[in-house]
This record gives C-alpha cells, sequence and structure tokens, in this order.
C-alpha cells in the first residue's frame, strides 16, 4: 500500500487546521481517516492532488467545522443526559429520605435522625450543584451564570445551616441568616428585574419571586431574633435562681428539724453524697454556661444567662461525663440501701439525667439543672423524714 510522505501528511494536516478543527484529538483522528483515504485513492491509480480533493469531498462535503460541531454537540448531549439523570436520581432519593425520615420520626421509629441528615446532605452537596451545573450551561450570557451561581451557592447554604441546626453544630444560625440576607438583597433584586423585563418570563418570574420571599419570610419565623432569645435567656435563669432559693429554704427547715442523732446514719453519708454529687454538677453546667460556677441576681448586667444549649455538648466533655457517670452510681447505692424503707422516696432513674442516653438528642442544659434540683429535693425530704422518726 503506497504510504504518504511527511510533507503529503503534513499539507493535509494544515488544511484541517485552517477549515476550523481546534480540537487536538477530533485533529489527529482526521489526520488518520484522510491519510488512510488518499493512500487508497493513490493505489487505485490517482495523483496526490486528485485523491486529496475526492477525500475532502467524500468526508467533509460541507466542511470539517461540521464535523467537530456534531462532535461537540453528541459530547454535550451525553454529558447532560447523564448530568439529567443523576439529577433525577439524586432528587427522587431526597424525597424519599425525607418522607421516610419524616414518616419515622412521627412514629418514634430508629433511625429517622440518620435518614433525615442524609436527605438534607444528598439536597444540599449534589442535587443543588447539579442543578446550578445544568443551568449554567443553558444560559449564553455570564450575568446569568453568576446570577445562578449565587441562587444556587446560598440554596446549599442556607439548607446545610438546617442540618447544622439539627445537629447542634456551630455556626448554624450565621450561615442562615447570611444564606437568606443574599438571597433576598441580592439574588432576588437582580432576579426579579431582568425576568420581569421579559414578557415571556415576566409571570413565572414573578411566581418564583413569591415563592422565594415566603421561603425565607418561613425561615426568619421560625429563628429567634437575638433580643426574644435574650429574653428566653433571663427567663430560664431566673427559674433556676427560684430553684436554688427554694432548696436553701428546704435546708433551713431542714436543720431546725433535726432533733436527735437519727440523721448521723450511714444512710445519711450517703444521702449527703449524692446531695455533692448533684451541686458539683449544677456548678460544672454553670461554669461551662456562664463562665463561672454561680449566677447572682445581676446577671443580666453581666451577660451571665443560662441558654438553652443541648447537654450532649456539655456531656461530651470528659469531665462532665465522668461526674455523671459517679452520681449515677451513687443513686444506684442510694436505692439499694432503701430496700426495706418505705418512708423513703427512691432517686427516679428514668426520663431525667440519670437516663440520659434516652433523653440526649433534645435535652437541654437547663433541663439536666432541673433534674439535679428534682434530685436534691428527694434527697432533702427523705432526710427530714429520718429527722422527724
Amino acid at each position: 500500500m503506497v504510504q504518504l510522505s511527511d510533507e503529503q501528511v503534513n499539507i493535509i494536516q494544515e488544511r484541517i487546521i485552517q477549515d476550523g478543527v481546534t480540537d487536538s484529538g477530533l485533529q489527529n483522528d482526521l489526520l488518520d481517516h484522510y491519510c488512510c483515504y488518499v493512500e487508497e485513492e493513490i493505489g487505485k491509480g490517482s495523483g496526490f492532488e486528485a485523491a486529496y480533493a475526492a477525500a475532502f469531498r467524500a468526508i467533509s462535503p460541507n466542511g470539517m467545522h461540521e464535523i467537530e460541531e456534531e462532535l461537540n454537540f453528541i459530547l454535550t448531549f451525553k454529558k447532560q443526559t447523564v448530568m439529567k439523570r443523576t439529577i433525577l436520581i439524586t432528587g427522587a432519593l431526597t424525597v424519599a429520605l425525607y418522607i421516610l425520615g419524616i414518616t419515622g420520626k412521627y412514629l418514634h421509629l430508629p433511625g429517622s435522625g440518620v435518614t433525615i441528615t442524609l436527605a438534607i446532605g444528598i439536597a444540599s452537596l449534589l442535587f443543588i450543584p447539579l442543578v446550578f451545573m445544568l443551568k449554567a450551561r443553558e444560559k449564553q450570557k455570564t450575568s446569568e451564570k453568576v446570577l445562578w451561581a449565587i441562587g444556587s451557592l446560598f440554596a446549599s447554604v442556607l439548607t446545610l445551616s438546617v442540618l447544622f441546626k439539627v445537629q447542634h453544630w456551630p455556626g448554624a444560625n450565621v450561615m442562615g441568616v447570611t444564606s437568606v440576607a443574599i438571597l433576598m438583597m441580592v439574588y432576588l433584586p437582580y432576579y426579579f428585574i431582568t425576568g420581569f423585563k421579559n414578557r415571556e418570563t415576566r409571570v413565572n418570574t414573578i411566581v418564583t419571586s413569591v415563592f422565594i420571599i415566603i421561603g425565607c419570610g418561613l425561615y426568619f419565623t421560625l429563628t429567634l431574633t437575638p433580643s426574644s432569645a435574650r429574653l428566653i435567656d433571663s427567663r430560664v435563669t431566673r427559674g433556676f435562681l427560684r430553684n436554688e432559693a427554694i432548696l436553701k429554704t428546704e435546708q433551713l427547715i431542714l436543720g431546725n428539724s433535726i432533733k436527735n442523732d437519727s440523721v448521723n446514719t450511714p444512710y445519711t453519708a450517703l444521702n449527703q453524697k449524692v446531695y455533692n454529687l448533684c451541686s458539683d454538677l449544677k456548678k460544672l453546667i454553670v461554669k461551662w454556661e456562664t463562665g463561672s460556677e454561680s449566677v447572682n441576681e445581676d446577671f443580666e448586667s453581666n451577660n451571665a444567662q443560662i441558654g438553652l444549649h443541648s447537654a450532649e455538648d456539655f456531656f461530651s466533655d470528659g469531665i462532665g461525663q465522668a461526674k455523671l457517670a459517679e452520681l449515677i452510681s451513687a443513686v444506684n447505692e442510694h436505692n439499694a440501701s432503701c430496700a426495706g424503707h418505705p418512708e423513703h422516696i427512691l432517686i427516679p432513674t428514668n426520663n431525667n439525667i440519670i437516663d440520659l442516653s434516652s433523653r440526649k438528642i433534645q435535652y437541654k442544659t437547663i433541663e439536666a439543672l432541673t433534674d439535679l434540683f428534682q434530685l436534691q429535693l428527694i434527697l432533702l425530704q427523705n432526710q427530714r423524714t429520718i429527722a422527724s422518726l
């Protein structure tokens, strides 16, 4: 078979480049295809020029740029098809996980929290970014691509803020408020103005804008304002101070009711041990909340309120866990010592801080403080019962 010279190959290659083919891979494929055709024609008795012209007429009658355009269309179409399929799959998976998670949550089924977390993660990290990528490729103007980028980015961050809020991770409020502010003050005005100018998209733009405003409004409706949060924290702290005042009063009453040495018993020592452990644990929680082991009446001026924070975050610390384990052991010992003494009140070990593992997901530090206060009240009542005998 006739083999083309390097000069003849260069002539064909320059023609391919001159005709507007920019893809290097396509250039090499076309060069190989043209060379094979020309060599075959020369082998039949044609000259190089005639074979060269026949090759270009047969392979690319409408110009080689058409071949590249068709190739780009096929590649783009395949990518868009794969992307659309992925969007449909992730969207369906998100909806399915949401339905299962929320249904399971109301039915108190195990794994509901994990299912909802997966749904939020897939929606924010896969579904929304993929929709942006698909829409960005459909847009021609750079400004439209930037608009979609801003909207998709902060929609993902807003969705993630909900996940952070549910998991009690830091930064949830900052992420949520920032995202809503950007969507309302940057994305929405530009989207509305550009879409309203076009008669074909005017109605769709108005409807979409209303949905965005409703969604952002619902988010702010469910979000505590700083003033509301301070008011709630103040109420919580005042409730804690009232409980501490009640304990002091009960201690005074107990002191006045002691008439004999019956309070100096092994049970009394165990009772006092549990009481002191409750006090130690309360100090640790208060210090974690306010920075000080005690709270005074002027807590508002010192900005030392007790907030509605997750107790799980506190007990993730080794000190809190160790002290709670010590308290649980002492409570079990206390309840065992009450056997045969119906006049003694057993310390409850269900649905309170002693049974933290079943409550820690929604358990707040103020609830832990209240449980500890109730435990101490029970101990004081038992002690008064002994003193009255």
